[in-house]
C-alpha cells in the first residue's frame, strides 16, 4: 500500500473494517503504531530543513512504557530528533475530529468508523514535543521542571477535553496563530513552554507551510491565514479573544457533529494531496 493511503489504525487492527469490531476496543496508533512514526519522520523531516534554515537530526525512536500518576500503565513511541542544540522527545497527535466527542453528540459508529478510514491516514496527524531539553543534558535553572525535561506538559495533553480545547485543530491552530503575533489564548502558557519548537517555524506561515496546513486555512485579502471554524456553516475567522475566554464548544448533536467530521475530512484529504505532490 502507498503510504500516502496507509491507514494506521487498519494498520495496528486488522479487523477493524468488520462489523464485529468496536471502536471501543481500539488503541490510538499514535501511541502504538512504529510505522506511523517512521513515516512521520520520512515525510515531515528526512531531507528537509526547517524554516529557519537548521536540518533536524534523528537521534532514535523508542518504546517507553510507564505508569502514570494515578497508576495507569502507559506505553508509546517517541521520536527524538536533535535541532540546533536542543533535544526534542516528540509524539504524534490525531488532528481529526475526536471520537469521544462524537459518540457523545451521538453519532453512530459505523459514521464514526467511516471518517476514521480517511481521517487515520498519515495527513490526520501531526507531530509535537512532549518534552524539551538540551542536547547536552544541561538546563537553565528557570526552565528546568523535572530531572530530565524542560516542560511538563505537551500541547497534545494542554488542547484536549473540556479544560482545553476539545480536540479541534481549528481552535489549536488560532492559538497557534495567536502566540506567534503575541496575543493571549488559552494554550498561552502551554505554547511558550514550547518556544524553542515553535521557534524553529520563525512564524505562523513557516509553520503552516512546514506542516502543509494550508487547507485547514482559506486566503482572504485582508486576513492571509483565515482559519476555517470547522463548527460553523462557512468559514469565519475567529475573534482574537475567543480563546482567552470560556467561549469554546463542539457541536453537541449527531447532525452538527457529522457535519463537522465532514469537514475534517476534507480538509485532511486536501493535506493529503499536498504532501504527497509530486
Amino acid at each position: 500500500m502507498k503510504l500516502e493511503n496507509r491507514n494506521y489504525l487498519e494498520l495496528v487492527f486488522p479487523s477493524y473494517s468488520s462489523p464485529n469490531f468496536s471502536i471501543d476496543e481500539r488503541q490510538d496508533p499514535d501511541a502504538i503504531c512504529k510505522q506511523l512514526y517512521d513515516d512521520m519522520w520520512e515525510v515531515f523531516f528526512q531531507d528537509r530543513t526547517l524554516p529557519n534554515g537548521s536540518k533536524p537530526i534523528r537521534r532514535s525512536l523508542r518504546f517507553r512504557e510507564g505508569v502514570s500518576k494515578d497508576e495507569q500503565p502507559w506505553e508509546q513511541w517517541e521520536l527524538q530528533i536533535s535541532c540546533d542544540g536542543m533535544l526534542y522527545g516528540l509524539g504524534v497527535d490525531f488532528i481529526g475530529p475526536s471520537t469521544y466527542w462524537a459518540q457523545k453528540a451521538g453519532v453512530s459508529d459505523q459514521d464514526i468508523k467511516d471518517s476514521l478510514s480517511v481521517t487515520r491516514r498519515l495527513a490526520g496527524h501531526l507531530i509535537w514535543p512532549r518534552w524539551i531539553r538540551k542536547e547536552d543534558g544541561t538546563f537553565n535553572q528557570d526552565d528546568r521542571c523535572g530531572k530530565h525535561i524542560s516542560i511538563y506538559r505537551s500541547i497534545n495533553k494542554a488542547r484536549g477535553g473540556e479544560k482545553g480545547l476539545y480536540d479541534r485543530i481549528d481552535y489549536t491552530l488560532h492559538s497557534v496563530q495567536n502566540w506567534y503575533h503575541n496575543r493571549e489564548s488559552k494554550l498561552s502558557k502551554t505554547l511558550d513552554k514550547n518556544k524553542e519548537w515553535l521557534i524553529l517555524f520563525e512564524d505562523f506561515d513557516g509553520f503552516c507551510d512546514f506542516f502543509f496546513l494550508r487547507s485547514f486555512l482559506d486566503s482572504n485579502a485582508s486576513q492571509r491565514n483565515f482559519i476555517r471554524d470547522f463548527s460553523k456553516q462557512n468559514a469565519q475567522l475567529l475573534p482574537d479573544n475567543v480563546l482567552a475566554s470560556e467561549d469554546i464548544g463542539i457541536p453537541s448533536n449527531a447532525d452538527d457533529y457529522l457535519r463537522f467530521m465532514k469537514r475534517h475530512e476534507e480538509a485532511i484529504v486536501a493535506r493529503g494531496k499536498m504532501m504527497f505532490a509530486v
